[in-house]
């Protein structure tokens, strides 16, 4: 039994009945949502508590039982909701911003709670800066937990990753902003974005291997893994988020930042047909 069917399955349980209506398309919309806001969270939280647990510093528990509980959630969740046979367009980017929003508020309460931040308004802004990919933040990042800057770094890859799926495997589909995608392809090269599920896979295909790259490049300047590795985050996601020290006295490291910026501004559609040739 797939854990789909097993959660569907206990809801079943709960709710009495074998089977249950078809959820409408804005409230599975939101619902998903929700959920998937929940699990990017408690993914970053379980890198944050992996982190101090190798580094040996404070807060390791606190992300690692945050993450475990909120992936918990998300996952039922998910197995609860029914899902319509379509989703409305209109429903879809509802159900984005309800994910947006629900890491903004969780995440801020968690920087709270692991003392990255004095109040929840200064949680609520950072959080808010960090998956928004915005080259903001008020927060003194050498004062952090080596978990804390892990969390808020990756909370900004994870922005970076959303907001290309969002501009070439979703809003496309929907019948907008088509020029964004490569949804035909050119002189024998596979297209970029032939579908959602697919476009979704050719980014990863682009943006994981960028980021390692860069993580490997800074690391080899001499910076050391941990700080070549949120260099990296922060510039694969031009989000612009400092890391301790002063890391751009190298030229090299500037250099490689350059670079990297650079190629993560390009067009996708430019570096999907690249790697083709």
């Amino acid at each position: 039994m797939s854990s789909l069917k097993f959660a569907e399955g206990l809801a079943s349980g709960f709710s009495g009945h074998e089977t249950r209506r078809t959820w409408s398309s804005w409230r599975s919309a939101s619902a998903l949502g929700f959920a998937l806001g929940l699990l990017a969270v408690g993914v970053n939280a379980l890198l944050a508590a992996a982190t101090n647990r190798l580094v040996a510093t404070p807060h390791g528990g606190t992300f690692f039982m945050a993450g475990i509980f909120l992936l918990l959630c998300g996952w039922v969740l998910l197995g609860f909701v029914q899902r319509p046979e379509r989703h409305r367009g209109a429903d879809i980017l509802g159900g984005l911003t309800v994910a947006m929003v629900t890491v903004i508020f969780v995440a801020g309460y968690l920087m709270v709670l692991t003392e990255a931040v004095p109040s929840f308004s200064l949680g609520l802004y950072e959080s808010a800066n960090a998956i928004t990919t915005t080259a903001l933040s008020g927060v003194n990042v050498e004062a952090l937990s080596a978990g804390s800057q892990v969390f808020r770094a990756g909370l900004q890859w994870t922005g970076g990753l959303a907001t290309l799926l969002l501009g070439v495997a979703i809003v496309p589909t929907l019948g907008a902003g088509r020029d964004l995608a490569d949804r035909v392809g050119q002189s024998g090269m596979l297209p970029l974005a032939p579908s959602g599920g697919q476009a979704a896979r050719n980014i990863l295909f682009i943006y994981l291997p960028l980021s390692l790259a860069l993580w490997l490049a800074f690391a080899l300047t001499g910076m050391g893994v941990f700080d070549g590795l949120l260099l990296a985050l922060s510039v694969v996601s031009t989000g612009g988020l400092a890391v301790p020290g002063d890391p751009f006295r190298s030229g090299v490291v500037q250099w490689i930042a350059i670079v990297g910026m650079s190629l993560s501004g390009v067009s996708l559609v430019v570096l999907w047909r690249l790697a083709q040739r």
